[in-house]
């Protein structure tokens, strides 16, 4: 065996005896410390084996590497992001200590990401007087009203920026192989509709109840847009209902 790159080996078998044969297996192991892995994209790759007989035939035979489930649904994982969200003070009309909390990952094993932008639902305002920092006058208290993590490094109001009328955009390169970002808002600087969230609901009895329970099982929409260190960009919408205890 030999590695002939980074990311292949290469194993010859010599001096085999000159009969006919049909199959041939290879065991390699796997774990932690396997010699083989999934690539960066989670897809799979392929087994190129080339033949030669004792006298002179040879053949080439390219067969893709199946069987192994990481492999198989590396893609779909790696498209798929975990996302964890949460606002308190959201129901209220006007609060302005509502605050947001969200949170984004992706295995490891995936492409790094290098940037991240969130659009929370439509009708959000982002207030750039929130956003804006400045060490000599009373702007410094805004240092920590857009706070984050990017893997192990800390985020602060310095490092986003507004996307549109209802986003927020991480302005710098994340951390080669950052796998997790986290973003949490506090004082209105991200105020979610709260309509959205069955708090402007008016009525009695049966016809109030109805109209929340109705309300409840709405969609409620936060689109991310995932820059990758494999150049590829993801766009992934998360939803949850709006009667989502998460949501306060």
């Amino acid at each position: 065996n030999r590695f002939v790159n980074s990311i292949q080996i290469e194993s010859t078998f010599e001096g085999l005896p000159d009969m006919i044969w049909t199959e041939m297996n290879m065991k390699i192991f796997g774990g932690q410390k396997g010699l083989l892995t999934t690539r960066a994209d989670g897809a799979c790759g392929s087994a190129n084996g080339q033949f030669g007989s004792n006298s002179g035939q040879a053949v080439s035979a390219p067969v893709a590497v199946n069987g192994i489930f990481a492999c198989e649904g590396g893609r779909r994982v790696c498209e798929t992001p975990a996302v964890s969200i949460s606002t308190k003070g959201a129901k209220k009309k006007g609060n302005k200590k509502s605050k947001t909390s969200i949170s984004l990952s992706v295995p490891s094993s995936c492409s790094g990401i290098k940037s991240v932008s969130v659009l929370y639902p439509k009708g959000t305002k982002v207030n750039g007087k929130l956003l804006k920092y400045n060490k000599k006058k009373a702007l410094k208290k805004n240092l920590k009203n857009v706070t984050g993590k990017a893997g192990g490094k800390r985020l602060l109001v310095t490092d986003f920026k507004a996307a549109g009328r209802n986003g927020l955009k991480i302005k710098n390169v994340l951390p080669d192989g950052t796998s997790t970002v986290s973003i949490a808002t506090q004082k209105s600087a991200v105020l979610l509709p709260y309509k959205i969230f069955c708090g402007a609901i008016t009525g009695k009895g049966k016809t109030k109840k109805a109209k929340v329970k109705k309300c409840k099982n709405k969609l409620v929409s936060f689109t991310f847009v995932i820059t990758r260190e494999d150049g590829s960009v993801l766009r992934y919408v998360h939803t949850m209902k709006a009667g989502d205890r998460k949501f306060k």
